[in-house]
């Protein structure tokens, strides 16, 4: 029952901002933070955005994956 990790992967169709703007609604991530992530996203092919419990890091990967994001959980 350990914690999960939320992994948001790059694709070549959403941009910069429609990411960082997922990441602050659905993940809860700061400003410098969500731009953070979607930078290392892009350069490195994907990158854990947030750890937490099972259930609310699949609610999170649903959410992210709803707005056309392609997002899995592992875990951490």
């Amino acid at each position: 029952m350990g914690p999960w990790a939320v992994v948001l992967h790059n694709d070549e169709t959403n941009t910069f901002d429609f990411v960082i703007r997922c990441l602050r609604e659905i993940a809860r991530l700061e400003l410098t933070d969500a731009v953070a992530k979607t930078k290392e996203i892009h350069h490195d092919g994907a990158s854990r955005v947030t750890c937490t419990h099972r259930e609310h890091a699949e609610l999170i990967c649903e959410r992210l994956c709803t707005r056309g994001l392609t997002a899995t959980i592992e875990p951490a």
